[in-house]
């Protein structure tokens, strides 16, 4: 398919991210004390160095490090708009500004996403810059993500597969490597919502994210709020802590080191939560991200999405 970049308001595309996805994690969003949000981080618990610290919406400065020519063929993909590309896509969200009428995006925080038509997913970039004061309202300052078929959102995308209960699914790995510059505080979020019905983005049942970058700001919230559902050990000998706090199952690395480079098999994953009791087995999958959530200012940070294929069937 060829790659196409369309407004994220464009109703035959994917998803309005902007309206329509973080309306339906507003929901479960009201008071952010309610749930880690996709990630609504725990920034509730950081103090504050200095009252002032809170109100500093200064203008951010621009792009530090690497501002040469973009590799040949590479598209900037600026804040809500909708790339597709086969059954991946890319979006970048900066929502924190719904929350929070003082910020302005592009203005006090900044982000955009650069892909590589040739190679897309891989290839990716995702640039995010932000500024001292925490986003209050939101928790973080946006999930700026690729995507493998209808990740959320009420329409799915032009690439999206079709939906299958986890019971049925006969593969779901995904192998990935990323690397990042500049400033450590963001969660790599490697995420997906199981459904009460195929396709159907306003019944969510569980959230669930394997967080392969753990700033410690996030580490804190999920050791502190939730549910802790155990250990798990994977096929390559990865250990992980699951915590689930209400809706969201958190999948976290044991000793805290990022996983930057490997193979996720998610339908293991999946069978042991049914084996735990946590899920049933009957919801639906309809499609995963892998992005970023800047979660504490002032930085700033680019994430290299060198690998991400998901095999799905």
């Amino acid at each position: 398919m060829l790659a196409l970049v369309k407004q994220a308001a464009c109703p035959s595309g994917a998803p309005d991210k902007e309206a329509s996805m973080h309306r339906s994690r507003t929901v479960k969003r009201k008071g952010i004390g309610r749930r880690f949000a996709g990630m609504a981080t725990a920034l509730l618990l950081v103090p504050l160095v200095g009252a002032a610290v809170a109100e500093d919406r200064r203008p951010v400065a621009g792009w530090e490090g690497r501002t040469g020519p973009l590799p040949p063929g590479a598209i900037v993909i600026p804040d809500k708009q909708n790339y597709f590309q086969g059954s991946y896509m890319a979006f970048a969200s900066p929502w924190a500004a719904m929350f929070d009428t003082r910020l302005k995006a592009g203005e006090h925080f900044r982000d955009e996403i650069v892909v590589q038509p040739a190679t897309f997913p891989d290839g990716t970039t995702i640039r995010t810059r932000w500024p001292v004061a925490r986003p209050e309202k939101s928790g973080v300052w946006g999930y700026h993500f690729v995507a493998y078929g209808h990740y959320d959102g009420k329409d799915p995308p032009p690439g999206a597969i079709p939906p299958k209960q986890v019971r049925d699914i006969a593969e779901f790995r995904q192998s990935f490597r990323f690397s990042y510059r500049y400033s450590p505080n963001f969660n790599l979020l490697n995420e997906f919502y199981l459904t009460r019905l195929p396709g159907d983005m306003t019944d969510k049942l569980f959230e669930i994210g394997f967080f392969l970058h753990v700033p410690p700001v996030t580490m804190d919230f999920i050791r502190a709020v939730g549910v802790d559902e155990g250990d798990y050990t994977d096929s390559e000998g990865r250990h992980w802590g699951i915590s689930r706090h209400e809706k969201f199952i958190r999948i976290y690395p044991k000793d805290g080191r990022d996983v930057r480079e490997g193979t996720i098999d998610v339908r293991e994953f999946l069978k042991a939560l049914v084996a735990r009791k946590v899920i049933t087995g009957q919801e639906w999958f309809n499609g995963i991200a892998f992005g970023t959530e800047p979660v504490a200012g002032a930085g700033q940070t680019e994430i290299d999405i060198h690998r991400w294929k998901v095999d799905f069937r």
